[in-house]
């Protein structure tokens, strides 16, 4: 419903993955608030790397925000919410395993902002195409008879992200929702010239 109406919340099979990491880290680090032996770097990791994940979800998530609260007496808002919800767990337990509220000398979780960074970097590898397609559709909205940005879209333009564009759909990928932000395409434009872009039919 999330994809059709408002935006792909899952894009690509990485985003599947990180996703993955938020139900584990939450799991697993509930565990390892108890038993402090099983404060491991490799769960440091894994909990930085959720905790960047659930944080990629904010924005796109917190303009649903309000119509979540409304459809909540019917049940889906709280799915909607699931995401606000879930950055908001974790970085709780970040600042537990940080040792905001560890007792005196008790063991700090390793590898948090290894994984918090390193997932941010992978992000932003996952996004080098999608940036260079939204890159490609601004330049060849200035100059529409560029004919080498229309083959460069026609042959490693993303389509999720040419399909973004053409519906007029946020993007959950920050680099590109960053990109958007303030500067929307004409949907129109890139409907138009579908054909060009992909050599498919609209």
């Amino acid at each position: 419903m999330c994809r059709d109406e408002f935006f792909d919340p899952i894009p690509t099979f990485w985003h599947v993955l990180l996703i993955l990491t938020v139900p584990a880290a939450a799991l697993f680090g509930m565990r390892a608030m108890g038993e402090p032996t099983r404060r491991t770097h490799l769960l440091g990791i894994l909990v930085g790397v959720a905790a960047c994940t659930t944080l990629l979800y904010v924005p796109p998530f917190l303009v649903l925000a309000p119509l979540s609260i409304m459809f909540m007496f019917v049940g889906i808002g709280f799915l909607s919410l699931a995401p606000l919800v879930a950055a908001a767990s974790m970085l709780s337990m970040v600042a537990v395993f940080e040792g905001r509220f560890l007792g005196l000398g008790e063991r700090r979780l390793p590898g948090i902002w290894t994984g918090f960074f390193g997932c941010m970097v992978l992000l932003g590898l996952i996004d080098v195409r999608a940036v260079w397609t939204v890159l490609k559709v601004r330049e060849q909205w200035a100059n529409q008879n560029d004919s080498a940005v229309t083959e460069w879209l026609r042959e490693h333009g993303e389509r999720a992200v040419l399909e973004e564009l053409a519906g007029g759909k946020p993007s959950v990928r920050p680099l590109v929702f960053l990109m958007r932000a303030g500067n929307e395409f004409d949907p129109d434009f890139v409907r138009a010239h579908w054909r060009e872009f992909t050599g498919q039919a609209p």
